[in-house]
């Protein structure tokens, strides 16, 4: 395992397993990456968290707010599939011999990675997860709004551009009370501290591979609902979204997504939606015409685990 972390070379499959994003996101936590070299030459990358879970377990896992770790392996330019299959099995198989042992591994892979092979032989379960995917880059505004979006999704964005303007600006404060409003409204934890958003913003704008949008109500002039998106050289991902009681009146959410199309179809890119297995969010997703797009995520746990996860949910 090599711990010279600050001097990586960008080898990766996204934003979100390159140094620029764990830098950003690992604020107060250190990671690691494990790789194969032949040589000086790098066939192989993973990067992860290691941290302690319950004060108990080591955890081998992905940040907050990153769906993807890799891995990235070099391509194989051999001509034979077969020969390039079996290169990347092998590797892939080396790779994972490199992890350091953990009783949790936990590990969501990237969804251009099909090879999944080497991680079911080495006794991982892997879950399937889905996000929707729409490439931006072959298609025209005009496009999309006649080929993907659903007819309900249309006449919401037209009700709403009569009602909000798009603003980009640096308030990570409205982001952050937008985006924690969204979370308590669900009942679901705040996993998200202002202080982090801060950090991913400035490390990841002064790359110039972030931004955030507002939805600003013409009337009031208030900010209603936020999306902050990422992005690397091929995908512009919506990391985070949200709208407070009045956005949601104005479906406002709707109508940043629609914006933020519009700007992957200026930058040439693909837009990455990250998907949800929610209900709800899911149907309101598909609304904008990406395409469900299969990612797994390797689960691996020691047998003192299993029988603490088995013993905690017979105690529920």
């Amino acid at each position: 395992m090599n711990e010279k972390v600050a001097e990586i070379k960008e080898l990766y499959c996204s934003i979100f397993d390159s140094s620029d994003w764990f830098n950003a996101i690992c604020e107060n936590s250190s990671w690691n990456f494990v790789e194969i070299k032949n040589k000086n030459e790098t066939l192989a990358r993973l990067p992860f968290l290691l941290e302690k879970k319950y004060g108990i377990f080591t955890k081998i896992s992905s940040p907050p707010l990153t769906p993807y770790v890799g891995p990235w392996i070099k391509k194989n330019s051999a001509e034979k599939i077969s020969t390039k299959l079996s290169f990347e099995f092998d590797i892939l198989t080396k790779l994972i011999n490199e992890l350091p042992k953990a009783d949790i591994i936990e590990l969501p892979l990237h969804h251009s990675f099909p090879f999944i092979h080497p991680f079911i032989w080495k006794e991982f379960t892997l879950i399937p997860r889905y996000t929707y995917i729409l490439n931006c880059s072959k298609i025209t505004e005009d496009q999309l709004w006649k080929n993907y979006l659903s007819k309900t999704t249309r006449n919401i964005i037209k009700n709403s551009q009569l009602q909000l303007e798009s603003v980009t600006c640096e308030d990570i404060n409205s982001l952050y009370n937008i985006i924690s409003s969204n979370l308590i409204r669900k009942n679901v934890s705040n996993f998200i501290n202002i202080s982090l958003l801060k950090h991913i913003y400035s490390s990841l704008s002064q790359k110039q591979k972030c931004k955030i949008l507002f939805a600003k109500d013409k009337a009031s002039s208030d900010f209603n609902a936020a999306v902050f998106l990422v992005w690397d050289e091929h995908s512009i991902y919506y990391l985070l979204g949200g709208a407070n009681q009045e956005g949601r009146k104005m479906q406002s959410l709707s109508f940043l997504l629609w914006e933020s199309l519009k700007f992957a179809i200026i930058e040439n890119k693909n837009f990455d939606f990250e998907g949800s297995i929610l209900k709800e969010v899911e149907s309101f997703i598909r609304g904008f015409g990406g395409e469900p797009t299969v990612y797994y995520v390797a689960r691996k746990l020691s047998k003192k685990a299993k029988f603490f996860y088995n013993l905690k949910s017979l105690v529920r």
